[in-house]
């Protein structure tokens, strides 16, 4: 069965993908003036939604009777889903790092076999982490893979116990030992704790966190909105994302990350639900096409 993408997502992808990719241009680069001071903070807004779309898929399975399966076609299908595309950004990164260090026959087979954890996409693991780092910005991905296969089971397996408790527990927990850790800021990716990669509780927190935007968007859909609303709503979802853009083209203390963290989220249930005036003018041919995974 096809899936109708949604253009207001699409278009904010799309928006969220140029935020990070400027930051981490203007970081190799070491621009003066850069925009996105605050750019990395784009990556909550694609775990959210991440933790979203597994919650939507779980939800939907939760009537079938082929639990094992489900988790199994669901999670292979992200990994497929992702890995042309990492594929093409790895062999580009691999060779511009043989070419940049100039490295001799003996340097490319070793790391070519240094980085095959990463090419796997299981490098957050900790598996060869230090060992290659031939395309870093790719934590993101990896992350979110281990998250998906961590939640995703047991999203599957009790689906309302996982939303109402566990979800929230993880968000709140994790986010809080975050701040602690981080110096009050959600910027943590391959720093390891002793057990496990800042990156990927990052990655488990704010993708819980969809998981809650998921069943709040549902039931938002599901409301008879009158027109007044409907321009409220609409209202707020603007400000939400005019917020959070600001903030990361701003200079503003990272101790408001948390507060950032929770009204991005809003923005994302309102984009979701479909209440919005905007989704309609947002849904066409060019904002729904499939420019991301």
């Amino acid at each position: 069965m096809k899936t109708t993408k949604n253009g207001s997502i699409e278009f904010l992808r799309f928006m969220f993908a140029m935020m990070i990719l400027i930051f981490h241009a203007q970081v190799i680069v070491k621009t003066p003036n850069p925009l996105f001071v605050n750019g990395y903070f784009g990556v909550e807004f694609f775990f959210i939604v991440s933790g979203f779309l597994m919650a939507s898929s779980a939800y939907k399975s939760s009537f079938s009777e082929h639990q094992e399966n489900d988790v199994f076609q669901f999670v292979w299908k992200k990994y497929k889903s992702i890995f042309p595309y990492h594929i093409f950004a790895f062999s580009l990164a691999f060779v511009s790092k043989v070419i940049m260090g100039a490295l001799l026959l003996k340097q490319i087979i070793e790391l070519l076999f240094a980085s095959i954890p990463e090419f796997l996409l299981i490098e957050m693991a900790g598996i060869g982490m230090d060992m290659a780092n031939v395309n870093g910005i790719e934590w993101y991905v990896s992350s979110m893979i281990i998250a998906t296969f961590i939640m995703y089971p047991f999203l599957r397996k009790n689906y309302k116990s996982f939303v109402s408790v566990t979800a929230p527990l993880l968000v709140l927990f994790l986010t809080g030992w975050l701040f602690k850790e981080n110096n009050q800021t959600l910027n943590a990716t391959i720093v390891w704790t002793g057990l496990v990669c800042k990156g990927i509780l990052r990655a488990i927190a704010e993708m819980a966190l969809g998981c809650i935007c998921f069943e709040l968007s549902k039931k938002l859909k599901n409301e008879n909105l009158k027109r007044i609303y409907r321009w409220i709503v609409s209202i707020v979802e603007i400000a939400c994302y005019i917020a959070v853009f600001y903030y990361a083209n701003s200079n503003w203390d990272s101790k408001i990350e948390f507060g950032m963290l929770f009204v991005l989220a809003i923005g994302v249930i309102i984009s979701f639900s479909g209440q919005s005036v905007f989704y309609k003018l947002s849904n066409n041919k060019f904002t729904r096409k499939n420019l991301f995974v």
